[in-house]
């Protein structure tokens, strides 16, 4: 499974070659550390869409494999750091702040990294003892939420140490600062132990009590969030799964329009909720969406853009025979990035969607996820973050996507059939295939810090790239969560 590039190999060469020159001489380096690199000044790019299927025929390929995991188009690799001999398990969840990168070891905990050289991070510390399904750390880096239940002092970065521990844990959280106050979304998916309809999900918000010292800090319960059953069942093709009414992930934002903080739910088969949480401890519901238009559901991940005045949802879909069997059955498991227009928050309306390129007609046969060890399936789209107009997509084995979002806002989106046939799509921009000895691609979570792009690959560790067409560096091309 060869594709080739469509940019010169001299183009990344020579890219490289300005990142990579110069170095700082103070402060001195920690012992063990490369020097910084002096950030260079690269302008992006003008990059064109591309309209071929980049995994084409790669159904087929070896997976053990790395050179047939190794091309890219518009996008270069900057740095790479692999697992420690001593790793057991899977890398997942990733956050960045400051110059510091916390990824999860789903099974042990998280590890430290530094990047203050950017493109070659270096372990500085490790927290274990806990399974992490996620980890974000609060505005200012001293403290970070690992699985919504153990509150962790990180201001040593080399000795990360558990400062309280909240009553359960979930699958998704996320950290926002509203009124002064620092609070947590925890995503239960299936209600756990605080929904009165077990398999239905629910948004714990929780806020930290910072102490005095930091050790006395604690989390408290203040309030919990669910939509009504009534918003069930919906357009989405019907396929009875115990994931329907479980609720993935969050995004909290500060609203520049309505002037307040707003949660966007991504709620599975329910749909996109928007959620005025001004007032953490009364959430109050302003708009779903579902116009999935028979397709399979899963919302996995939503974020916001603002684009021309409009507010703008990303909303990727996560699907796999045993997320979704019956569609999965009959459909290619590739997943979707719906765009959608919530200018009216109360109204929200499809604008189109993203597909592999070149993927065309339903019925593309799916390869078994089985050799992978994994339910989803292999081109599943998965974490996205969306910021400058792009959406910057993690997609399992397909590796790294970069979507034009503001193209094709601009361009008017897509009618109601051309959307559901896949006959119209948002324009993709970048692809990357990241590659090591453990078996290629398998990439989980990306992250856009400063125009770099910080991907979490489940076996492979933490890749830097860069999308040829953005700035580097350029803080305004930085995720919040």
């Amino acid at each position: 499974m060869r594709w080739p590039s469509s940019l010169p190999t001299l183009l990344v060469v020579g890219l490289l070659a300005v990142l990579f020159a110069g170095c700082i001489g103070e402060p001195a380096p920690r012992p063990g550390a490369p020097e910084p690199v002096t950030p260079a000044i690269v302008p992006g790019i003008a990059v064109e869409p591309f309209w071929d299927d980049p995994i084409e025929d790669g159904l087929e390929h070896d997976h053990a494999d790395p050179a047939q995991h190794a091309d890219h188009r518009n996008m270069a690799l900057l740095g790479h750091l692999g697992r420690d001999v001593t790793d057991q398990g899977e890398f997942g969840e990733i956050d960045v702040v400051g110059d510091s990168v916390l990824q999860c070891l789903v099974q042990d905990g998280f590890r430290i990294l530094d990047i203050e050289d950017r493109v070659v991070p270096v372990e500085v510390g490790r927290f274990s003892g806990t399974r992490c399904y996620d980890v974000k750390a609060t505005a200012d880096g001293a403290l970070a939420v690992v699985s919504g239940k153990h509150l962790v002092d990180i201001t040593n970065r080399s000795a990360p140490r558990e400062v309280h521990r909240y009553d359960h844990g979930c699958h998704m959280c996320f950290v926002k600062e509203i009124d002064g106050a620092e609070y947590v979304f925890l995503a239960q998916s299936f209600g756990m132990l605080r929904s009165t309809v077990p398999v239905q999900g629910i948004i714990e918000i929780v806020r930290i009590d910072r102490g005095d010292p930091l050790s006395d800090s604690t989390m408290e319960h203040v309030a919990d969030w669910s939509a009504p059953l009534s918003a069930y069942p919906n357009s989405h093709l019907v396929d009875a799964n115990p994931y329907e009414l479980s609720i993935h992930d969050m995004y909290v934002y500060d609203d520049p329009l309505l002037g307040i903080p707003v949660m966007v739910v991504a709620h599975w088969d329910m749909g996109v909720f928007l959620v005025d949480v001004s007032d953490p401890t009364e959430p109050r519901t302003l708009g779903h969406w579902d116009d999935f238009m028979g397709d399979c559901g899963d919302i996995h991940t939503v974020e916001i853009d603002f684009i021309d005045g409009r507010r703008v949802i990303a909303a990727a879909t996560e699907n796999g025979l045993i997320i979704d069997p019956a569609c999965s059955a009959a459909r290619w498991s590739v997943g979707f990035v719906y765009l959608i227009d919530a200018t009216d928050i109360e109204h929200p309306e499809t604008l189109g969607k993203w597909h592999v390129p070149g993927s065309g007609p339903l019925a593309r046969p799916s390869e078994s996820w089985s050799s992978f060890g994994e339910p989803v399936g292999p081109y599943s789209a998965h974490n996205i973050h969306f910021l400058g107009g792009r959406v910057y997509e993690a997609m399992y084995h397909g590796g790294v996507f970069v979507l034009d979002a503001a193209g094709f806002v601009a361009g008017g989106g897509a009618d109601r059939l051309s959307t559901f046939l896949r006959e119209d799509t948002v324009p993709t921009l970048g692809v990357y295939f990241p590659s090591c000895a453990d078996g290629g691609p398998h990439v989980w979570d990306v992250f856009p810090k400063d125009g770099h792009l910080y991907v979490s690959d489940t076996r492979c560790g933490l890749y830097v790239l860069h999308f040829l067409g953005d700035p580097l560096p350029d803080p305004r091309l930085t995720g919040d969560a």
